[in-house]
C-alpha cells in the first residue's frame, strides 16, 4: 500500500535515516509533508486524515473501514497549536 504525506509528521523508530523523506535535526526525526510512504499499514495515515491514498489496494482498505475519519490529524494539530502556545507562554515570561 502506498500513501502521500499530507503534512510533516515525526518519524518513527523504523524509518531508516537514509529516507527520501527524512528530515533529521539532533535528536528530532521527520517526515516531509508530499513523502510517499510503502507499507501495509499506511491506510491508517489516510485514515486519520494525515495522508492520501497512491494506489488501489490503500483506496479500498480505507474505503472498507469506514472512509476518511480524520479525527486523528485536528488531535494532532491542536496538540501542536497548545505546544507552541505554551512555548510562547515561557519565552514571554523569560524576556520580562
Amino acid at each position: 500500500m502506498k500513501c502521500r504525506l499530507l503534512v510533516s509528521l515525526p518519524a518513527g523508530k523504523s524509518v531508516p535515516d537514509d529516507h527520501p523523506g527524512i528530515v533529521v535535526e539532533g535528536s528530532h526525526r521527520t517526515l516531509r509533508e508530499g513523502t510517499i510512504i510503502e507499507h501495509c499499514q499506511a491506510y491508517r495515515l489516510v485514515q486519520g486524515g494525515f495522508a492520501e491514498a497512491m494506489d488501489d489496494e490503500c483506496k479500498a482498505t480505507v474505503e472498507s473501514l469506514g472512509g476518511v475519519h480524520g479525527v486523528a490529524r485536528v488531535v494532532h494539530e491542536r496538540i501542536l497549536r497548545e505546544q507552541q502556545e505554551f512555548r510562547d507562554e515561557i519565552e514571554a515570561e523569560d524576556n520580562e
